[in-house]
């Protein structure tokens, strides 16, 4: 749980509590130092040229209920997008992502229930071309989370991207608001 709330902040998880109907809470990371070692190791050997375009999803918290309806849970995620910066900002993606600061495009997502958020992100040693060639994607997905959802999506993921720009060292960080609500 502690893990949980470090990176969307303690007042986040009681209302994540309260969303996913106020019972017990069940919190499941893995290792955050494990996941910054590989993305910053992905990073420093990314090539604009050559880039195979594989990328993995890190979950790095995942908070869960049960109750009569079934589970519900909110999951944090993050990874090396397959986007690069101007392919998000271009007119052909503006539908799909809407600029919620310099440099921070946020979307609902389509395929599952949750929010996504593409940022640029240099690691230090990394090509220059890292920064907007390979962007950080974040994204809290959720299940059964109920009133407020939107709001609470939209903090949560705040507090996820500010965690992992600072989490991966990112040179020269965006300024993030404090909601991410598409």
């Amino acid at each position: 749980m502690k893990t949980c709330q470090e990176l969307f902040g303690e007042e986040n998880v009681d209302a994540v509590r309260n969303g996913l109907g106020g019972g017990e809470l069940q919190a499941q990371s893995k290792s955050l130092d494990q996941m910054k070692n590989l993305m910053v190791d992905k990073a420093r050997g990314w090539k604009a040229e050559g880039d195979d375009l594989s990328r993995a999803w890190y979950d790095m918290c995942r908070l869960e209920a049960t109750d009569k309806n079934g589970q519900a849970w909110v999951t944090g995620q993050v990874k090396w997008s397959v986007l690069a910066m101007d392919s998000v900002t271009t007119k052909d993606s503006a539908q799909e992502w809407r600029k919620a600061s310099d440099d921070v495009y946020v979307q609902s997502l389509k395929r599952t229930s949750g929010v996504a958020a593409v940022l640029p992100c240099r690691i230090e040693g990394a090509d220059p071309a890292q920064r907007s060639g390979l962007p950080l994607e974040i994204s809290v997905l959720d299940q059964g989370l109920g009133r407020d959802r939107e709001a609470l999506l939209g903090k949560l993921l705040a507090s996820l991207v500010q965690d992992a720009q600072k989490r991966l060292g990112c040179v020269q960080p965006v300024p993030v608001p404090a909601d991410l609500r598409p």
